[in-house]
């Protein structure tokens, strides 16, 4: 318990690499556009593994955003539930650490475990129970131009830039079926992002009424 407990600590106090894909440096240039020097220059920073983490914490000023762009940055890998013994008196004879990874597009199970090995060290074995591989669909594309054409019939200040979502998605059934799919939630800006999945998670009505009018215009818009 000793021996995985440390690993388990390692692990979760660890700043994997950085990995920087297409989109994400396509999210931080759009974020750029428009901003002052000072902060187009901290966005820049960002991509920087030398800065990133101080540059973040500057440029973004809610955690919960500091915390989605890190991982849009890098492989993740965090404990999530632990196994051992069942009696106050007997020593286990084993010990178990489930760990959730998120790995980046153009990433790998194997890079991931050369990047999280070194931490967990030789005496901890590691076994993938489950697995798949990261997805992602290009930015560029049909439905993309009907998704900003449809945002800017009812926002038209507003600007489409790529996301990479650091969670699971049902998209990747879809994907390599060579379907083109884009997690597209068109909400107001004044939603709060961190009631999602919370204790009181909640969707203004007026934010809905916005989403549903572009996901339909979206639709019309593709389809016809």
């Amino acid at each position: 318990m000793v021996a995985l407990a440390e690993a388990v600590v390692r692990l979760g106090r660890a700043s994997l690499p950085m990995h920087v894909t297409p989109t994400v440096q396509q999210y931080f240039a759009g974020l750029s556009e428009g901003q002052s020097p000072e902060v187009q220059q901290l966005l820049a920073a960002v991509l920087d593994p030398a800065t990133s983490d101080t540059a973040l914490a500057q440029a973004m000023t809610e955690s919960h955003r500091v915390d989605s762009a890190r991982a849009m940055l890098r492989n993740t890998a965090t404990p999530t539930v632990l196994r051992a013994g069942d009696k106050i008196n007997v020593i286990p004879s084993t010990a178990q650490a489930d760990v959730d990874c998120r790995i980046l597009p153009g990433q790998t199970v194997q890079q991931l475990l050369a990047e999280v090995s070194p931490l967990i060290g030789d005496s901890i074995n590691i076994d993938v129970t489950r697995t798949g591989q990261p997805s992602e669909s290009p930015p560029a594309s049909p439905l993309a131009e009907a998704m900003t054409a449809a945002l800017k019939g009812h926002a038209p200040g507003a600007r489409m830039i790529p996301f990479l979502v650091p969670g699971a998605t049902d998209a990747r059934f879809l994907r390599v079926k060579g379907m083109t799919v884009y997690g597209f939630c068109p909400t107001l800006p004044d939603v709060d992002a961190r009631t999602v999945h919370g204790v009181d998670e909640r969707l203004p009505l007026t934010s809905l009424t916005f989403a549903l009018k572009v996901l339909h215009d979206t639709i019309a818009g593709f389809a016809g």
